[in-house]
Order: C-alpha cells, then sequence, then structure tokens
C-alpha cells in the first residue's frame, strides 16, 4: 500500500525529471535558433558553379588534346631525305682533289676538272664548282673526246654507252696525261683506271671507293694515305 506521501514524492521527482528533460529540449531549441540555416542556392549560382565545372573539364580536355597533338607529330615526324646516289658520287668527285697531290698544280690557282661524255650530275656540278678547292678555283670543261682533255687536272669519264665501249681506248690515251682519272662505270679501277666509284655491292644507296694505286703511280698521281685507307686496293 502506497502512502500520500509517497504519491507526492513521486510526483515530486516525476515532475522534477519533467523539468529537466524539458530544460534540455528548449536549451537545444534555442542552440539551433541560434545557428544559421543554410540558404538555399540560387539559379544564377548553380548556373556559374556548372559552367566553372564545364570550363575545367574542357581545358583538361584540351590539354589532353593538345598533347596527343604533340606525341602525333612526335612519331609521324618525317625523317630528313636522304641524298641522291649522284649527289653523293659529285661530292666524292670533289673531295678528290684535296687528298691528290698533282706536281704541275703548285703554285696554280686553277683547277680544271673535265666531264667526258653526258654529265650527269646536272646542276649540282656547277653549284659545287663554286667553291674553291685548295684555294683554287675550279673550272668545268665538258670535252667532246678523250684527245681534246689534255687541259684537265682531274677527268671524271660518265657512265655512258659510248664511254663504255671506248673505256680501254680512252684510258689508254688518258695514260699520257698528268691527271687523275675517275669514273663510276663498273670495272674501271680493273680496266686501268685510277678511281673508280663503284655502287656498293650489298646496298645500291652507297658509293665504295676502288683505287688503282699502281695506274696512278704509274702517272705521277700521289694519293693521300687517308684516302687510301677509306678506299679498296687493287693489286
Amino acid at each position: 500500500m502506497i502512502s500520500n506521501e509517497g504519491v507526492g514524492d513521486a510526483v515530486r521527482d516525476g515532475l522534477r525529471g519533467a523539468n529537466h528533460s524539458n530544460s534540455l529540449a528548449i536549451a537545444r531549441i534555442c542552440n539551433d535558433a541560434d545557428r544559421p540555416k543554410p540558404r538555399p542556392h540560387t539559379h544564377e549560382e548553380i548556373v556559374n558553379t556548372f559552367l566553372g565545372m564545364r570550363t575545367i573539364c574542357l581545358r583538361g580536355q584540351a590539354l589532353l588534346l593538345l598533347l596527343i597533338g604533340c606525341i602525333s607529330l612526335l612519331w609521324t615526324a618525317p625523317t630528313v631525305a636522304q641524298p641522291s646516289l649522284l649527289a653523293v658520287k659529285a661530292a666524292l668527285l670533289f673531295k678528290l682533289p684535296r687528298f691528290t697531290y698533282l706536281t704541275h698544280l703548285e703554285g696554280s690557282s686553277v683547277l680544271n676538272l673535265c666531264i667526258v661524255g653526258t654529265n650527269p650530275f646536272g646542276d649540282a656540278l656547277h653549284a659545287l664548282a663554286q667553291t674553291p678547292i685548295d684555294a683554287r678555283t675550279v673550272v668545268l670543261h665538258t670535252p667532246a673526246t678523250a684527245e681534246t682533255a689534255q687541259v684537265c687536272d682531274i677527268i671524271f669519264i660518265a657512265d655512258t654507252a659510248e664511254n663504255k665501249r671506248n673505256l680501254n681506248e680512252n684510258i689508254q690515251t688518258f695514260s699520257t696525261y698528268h691527271a687523275l682519272t675517275v669514273s663510276d662505270i663498273a670495272g674501271f679501277a680493273q680496266a686501268g683506271g685510277m678511281v673508280e666509284l663503284a655502287t656498293h655491292a650489298q646496298d645500291n644507296s652507297k658509293v665504295h671507293i676502288l683505287i688503282n694505286p699502281t695506274a696512278a703511280a704509274r702517272q705521277g698521281v700521289k694519293l693521300n694515305a687517308q684516302l687510301l685507307r677509306l678506299a679498296t686496293l687493287l693489286p
């Protein structure tokens, strides 16, 4: 049996507990009221945010495309064109005088270069002739026959049908001149010529130098040791 005093104490305790809970709830409500409420974004702010993100994406895509383009350019960069076989032969022809000693050229300011037959080098030969060789002016000649090439210091016999047909005869004629003989006719050095600019056996785009040192010595033509090391010498 519960006494009135017990009931009163229970009521008071219940009220006291209720008052405490209410106080906490009120405090929470007050604190929440003090906090600033988040403001909803305006339509303009939402659009600007979207455009900003789109700009970042576009910039990223542009940078990616730029990098891809650069890589493509590097990957597909054109290779440097290789000089033609005739261009290599022309350059070698103009280098040979620097490795050749002709006694009659001492004190001379002119180097006479002759092309027997059709000029295979075209305008490249005239362009190269603009540069002096060992301080000597290069003068080009195109003698019609071997007999009219006596003025020549360097004689190039072009690879033509007529020159092939008259090869042995021409070499015999040139052997009486104090000149360096050069040709790209196959077998020229073996036939008694001095320097043959032969097409490389394994690579048609390369030139192989063959030298007949006996033929050169017979006519008093001295070839530099460096040139002899780079060439193939015939016995």
